[in-house]
């Protein structure tokens, strides 16, 4: 099956390509942005002593590991067959600290993906209502074409260079890499490398970059039962962002999600209602997983 809606094509983006361990890789050059220009970039890349980013990024994300450390805990030879998946890499931030928690957790898994165009947003129009907080957010807020483009924020060019420069930073040899926006770089090919997931970290903005790249993992049934999804952009794009796509999914593939509580104990304050954690339950392609079966007759 395909997605309800299938999103307009992003622009032009340089070669799919996945860079593992000791794996050599023809280099790319990186497209810089009008973006690093803005007063929005300059002041993200300031230091400031009253924003303390990997704590945020880490209350953002502690209901999504809490879930997948109980699962783990239940059957953590499961786990470590599976892979953790990043869409949306920018500076690797999240990546970094995924890599740090997950041992502290005593969660295992095979490999992580880091999924970026690493040349910022790509360009969107989509059926969306001309008006609303996502449609604002297209015209000028941050969802502009260019938009988070690692290459401007860390002055590398090279495809090959920048992403040496984020495996140094997330320090893990499980790493790999895929380059471009992800109409062109999620291809068959691909998926045949992959283990079906543990954790996927939805942070790539947009709807058209979230029903692709879940759209692509069901097509190759790389979300099974129990895989826990984390969208950070849940609230910042409304009903017609990351919800919108979560749903089309969801009935494109006849998948079955259950929603997991992110409370103000698990993100403070403002947080709590601008993000979102999913379990999925059923898929049509899955076998039963013990691990969940258990926790849902109160392990």
């Amino acid at each position: 099956a395909a997605p309800a809606a299938a999103p307009a094509a992003a622009p032009a983006a340089a070669p799919a390509a996945a860079l593992g361990s000791g794996q050599a890789e023809q280099d790319v050059y990186l497209a810089s942005s009008s973006w690093r220009d803005s007063g929005r970039f300059k002041a993200m890349m300031k230091p400031t002593d009253t924003w303390n980013k990997r704590s945020w990024l880490e209350a953002r994300r502690s209901a999504a590991w809490e879930r997948v450390e109980q699962l783990c805990g239940i059957d953590r030879h499961e786990c470590a067959r599976r892979d953790v998946y990043q869409f949306g890499v920018y500076l690797g931030d999240s990546m970094a600290l995924l890599s740090e928690r997950m041992p502290q957790r005593r969660i295992p898994f095979r490999r992580m993906w880091g999924f970026d165009s690493f040349a910022g947003l790509p360009s969107e129009e989509t059926s969306a209502p001309s008006s609303g907080l996502y449609a604002k957010r297209r015209r000028s807020g941050d969802y502009q074409t260019g938009h988070y483009n690692a290459a401007d924020a860390l002055g590398i060019y090279s495809a090959n260079q920048l992403k040496a420069r984020l495996s140094a930073k997330v320090n893990d040899t499980r790493v790999h890499w895929v380059t471009g926006f992800f109409n062109e770089s999620l291809t068959p090919q691909l998926a045949r490398k992959m283990a079906p997931a543990l954790l996927v970290d939805a942070d790539a903005d947009l709807y058209s970059s979230t029903v692709q790249s879940l759209g692509w993992m069901c097509s190759h049934r790389l979300l099974v039962r129990g895989t826990v999804i984390y969208y950070d952009d849940w609230a910042a794009g409304g009903p017609h962002g990351q919800q919108r796509a979560h749903a089309e999914i969801a009935s494109a593939f006849n998948v079955s999600f259950e929603q997991i509580p992110v409370t103000a104990t698990t993100v403070s304050g403002r947080l709590a209602d601008r993000v979102a954690v999913f379990e999925v339950r059923e898929t049509p392609w899955s076998r039963r997983y013990r691990f969940t079966d258990v926790l849902r007759q109160g392990y």
